[in-house]
């Protein structure tokens, strides 16, 4: 349904320098009209197939889409470095080893479309178990602060092979 694409190239690629734009590019006396908020579909293992079959409708006419993963934490640090010193390709492999360690919890995905409207969806996803998954317990705090279950998701959650093969096709 959605195009893979692959990482992305080292830093290195890009030897052409970043300007500023030019003053008449910008309308700092024009303030932006506000964007009404977007209504987020929870979709659990119950109203998996309903879901999945307007996003997949929806998304055909697609001209923009978001997608955002939620995990249990980080599990991996950069040791005694600060983030910011690290180097592009580090920070990249420090991201990498965590999603690779992490099971999602749940998957975002925001389609707009040829006539600016957006729809968006919250899978919550049912593969994460709080006592055998690597995770950061502060991390969890957060998330059941503002109203995640970690164990209704394991409950009535979607399991992630089912979300990957609806959105390959």
């Amino acid at each position: 349904m959605f195009r893979m694409f692959a990482p992305p190239p080292p830093a290195s690629y890009c030897t052409v320098p970043v300007h500023r734009p030019p003053s008449f590019y910008h309308a700092d006396s024009v303030s932006p009209s506000p964007v009404a908020a977007v209504p987020v579909q929870a979709v659990w293992a119950w109203n998996f197939d309903q879901e999945s079959a307007i996003l997949r409708s929806f998304a055909a006419g697609a001209h923009y889409v978001a997608v955002d993963v939620h995990y249990p934490g980080i599990v991996h640090h950069p040791g005694n470095k600060d983030h910011n010193a690290l180097t592009p390709e580090q920070r990249y492999a420090l991201v990498k080893a965590n999603v690779d360690a992490l099971k999602p919890i749940q998957v975002g995905i925001a389609v707009c479309d040829s006539q600016g409207r957006i729809q968006a969806w919250e899978f919550n996803l049912c593969d994460f178990r709080r006592l055998s998954d690597p995770h950061d317990e502060s991390s969890l705090a957060y998330l059941a602060g503002r109203g995640l279950d970690v164990d209704t998701l394991a409950k009535r959650g979607v399991d992630a092979w089912s979300l990957g093969a609806m959105l390959q096709g």
